[in-house]
């Protein structure tokens, strides 16, 4: 079992290649972590090995079988990297000593791992060679890593990742390099390894489909979605996670626009890191939302916010001249916005967020607070009140009157006069809509 809880991972710079990130991998599953080149997958999984190097300033907590890998001394870290953990990098060329055939290589780590004579290293690594689509093991055996392809480098890299008694394993794009066939062959290797607790990172949506669990999906160093396989090819919560899905070639490349933004920097995303490419983004995208936890599913949105968080509308005091204060309203569908902005009488100062009456008791008329603080509603035909005109409303303050008047068009005073169900659909809302 793999427990992340508040992972942050910088390097010194004040820029957060990871931040705060929480998953948990129970025992058994197989979970696999996508998202787009520079999301911090990769660092995740240095973060578990303790490979980031002294320069890197991790920080939460990291529990692997029981253990928090973070508090340990670096001679039990390396124990305990040999009997619990096996990795299978992405970088095949690196990754291999170009001085020793890759028998050696194998046998080597094989006898290292299991404690094994050499004559039984040699015939579980041509074993492993096969599982993973190396029919003519004994000719890899003998052959130099700059004799292989990168497709069979990276297959012997798998073999490797496999060859000891390790219950969790950390799988870094395994599948990089691979024709179709050889990616479900891989998918199905995986899948066959009963009791083995996986997290694995891959660009391959049809390999995590195929071999996953769960899904974790990661986005400028943040975790935005949680859930399990079946669910997130049907039915994604959070806006990356379908725009993710749309991009597939099935799916009609529709690739979102843009790219991630930069973590530091006047350019930073102070909110959500989607919010400058997601088409459904809202005010609320302006500040940057916690991970909600919805029943076995987690999302890093404003849309799937619970209840709990629409009980109090948050509303935000915009510069306005003068001695009144406009209020503007934020929120997701289903939040109350529009029972709230009935209920402007239920703001506190204090707090500036409204306050839900008891449920035994009904708003009174806003008659009291019609003056204060427009509002513009949504419905046309029946926010304005019918029976008072555009300049009754505005009447005792002759400052907004003028204001509104210079958001009306050329015959405003015109249209302050008439009630508003003789002024056309388009020109009702202007009622609501000081400027400055």
């Amino acid at each position: 079992m793999i427990a992340i809880e508040g992972v942050t991972v910088d390097f010194g710079n004040g820029v957060h290649v990871l931040k705060d990130v929480s998953l948990e991998v129970p025992r058994g599953r197989f979970v696999c972590a996508i998202g787009e080149s520079g999301s911090g997958k990769s660092v995740l999984l240095l973060a578990i090995l303790g490979l980031l190097g002294r320069g890197a300033k991790v920080g939460g907590r990291i529990v692997v079988d029981g253990t928090d890998v973070l508090r340990l001394p670096p001679r039990a870290l390396r124990r305990f990297r040999k009997e619990r953990l096996a990795y299978i990098p992405q970088g095949s060329g690196n990754c291999l000593n170009p001085l020793y055939t890759i028998g050696r290589q194998m046998m080597d780590l094989i006898r290292w791992y299991l404690d094994a004579p050499k004559s039984e290293a040699a015939v579980l690594a041509e074993s492993l060679l096969r599982r993973t689509g190396l029919e003519d093991a004994a000719r890899v055996m003998g052959a130099y890593p700059f004799q292989l392809s990168g497709g069979m480098r990276q297959r012997v890299l798998a073999a490797m990742g496999l060859s000891g008694r390790a219950s969790v394993l950390l799988l870094d794009e395994p599948t990089k390099g691979l024709d179709r066939g050889l990616v479900e062959r891989l998918g199905s290797l995986f899948a066959s390894l009963t009791g083995k607790t996986a997290l694995c990172v891959t660009h391959d949506l049809r390999f995590a489909g195929e071999a996953a669990d769960d899904i974790a999906v990661l986005c400028s160093s943040e975790l935005l979605e949680f859930c399990g396989k079946d669910a997130f090819f049907a039915d994604p919560l959070h806006p990356y996670s379908r725009a993710m899905l749309a991009s597939l070639p099935e799916n009609g490349l529709k690739a979102p626009p843009g790219f991630a933004p930069p973590r530091t920097g006047p350019d930073r995303a102070p909110g959500c890191v989607f919010e400058g490419r997601c088409g459904e983004a809202t005010g609320m995208c302006s500040e940057r939302p916690p991970l909600f936890s919805l029943g076995d599913r987690k999302v890093r949105c404003w849309k799937h916010a619970p209840s709990a968080w629409r009980h109090n509308v948050q509303i935000q005091e915009l510069g306005f001249p003068g001695n009144r204060r406009t209020w503007s309203v934020y929120r997701q569908r289903g939040d109350g916005r529009d029972r709230g902005c009935q209920r402007l009488r239920e703001v506190d100062p204090r707090t500036d967020r409204f306050r839900p009456p008891p449920p035994d008791r009904r708003p009174d008329p806003l008659r009291r607070l019609s003056h204060q603080i427009p509002v513009q509603g949504r419905s046309p035909p029946f926010d304005p009140d019918p029976v008072p005109t555009p300049r009754d409303e505005l009447q005792p303050e002759t400052d907004l009157a003028g204001q509104s008047e210079r958001a009306l068009p050329a015959n405003g005073q015109a249209l302050l006069a008439p009630r508003p169900a003789r002024l056309s659909l388009g020109l009702r809302p202007l009622r609501g809509t000081p400027v400055p």
